[in-house]
């Protein structure tokens, strides 16, 4: 990736570092995100549908389970002026009475869009989480951080880490995230099978794929 000195790079995990994380690999599609599995056997576990809607009822990104949008909608995610509503779960199965979780993911300052937060968790287990970007000299996302803590809290422990991959698709990148992450279930997730996310692992997804798609957007002006 060509360093750009108007904005320093902030810290690239390193190859000693990847046994504390596991990376997820972005391939930008036209209207869509493929994510990848790392390694040499890699193969879509997610299919990320991006819709530019301004309907009420329609949602601007959708995660699916698998390698396209007929998966199983594991989550969801709508713009607004200052940031996103992200649902997990299948809204459409809410009148079927299952559960969705909302949260917001917000920006503190109307007209900046390098911090971004939300909060998570339930009672004593809830948490204020804080992405901060790194941009070049025109705008475009290089790298991002998910650390635990507010806006004022900027060494936190590292949640997840954004790294693009490309000059021209800012939709394409690795996405490396704590193995802690992965551990932390609640007592009603602990029969997840292998492979699935757990909830705060799929708003960690869904987060960083609505930062990533807003800038996209703000990209074509």
């Amino acid at each position: 990736m060509e360093s750009d000195p108007s904005t320093p790079d902030l810290p690239v995990i390193s190859p000693f570092e990847k046994g504390s994380f596991y990376e997820l690999v972005s391939d930008g599609k036209l209207r869509a995100y493929e994510i990848k599995s790392f390694g040499p056997n890699t193969a879509t576990i997610y299919y990320i549908e991006s819709n530019e809607t301004l309907s009420k009822s329609k949602f601007d990104l959708l995660i699916h389970k698998g390698d396209s949008k007929g998966g199983e909608v594991l989550g969801v995610a709508k713009r607004h002026m200052r940031g996103f509503t992200i649902g997990l779960g299948d809204p459409a199965g809410e009148i079927e009475g299952k559960q969705i979780i909302w949260e917001k993911l917000e920006r503190p300052e109307k007209y900046s869009h390098k911090v971004y937060h939300f909060d998570f968790g339930k009672g004593e287990q809830r948490s204020t989480y804080t992405f901060r970007k790194a941009t070049g000299r025109t705008g475009r996302l290089k790298s991002m951080e998910l650390r635990v803590g507010g806006v004022d809290e900027e060494d936190g422990k590292l949640v997840a880490k954004w790294v693009g991959s490309s000059r021209w698709n800012m939709k394409n990148g690795s996405l490396f995230v704590a193995d802690t992450v992965k551990r932390e279930q609640d007592s009603k997730q602990n029969a997840l099978r292998e492979g699935d996310a757990n909830d705060l692992e799929m708003i960690v997804y869904l987060t960083t794929f609505a930062i990533i798609e807003s800038q996209v957007r703000r990209s074509k002006g």
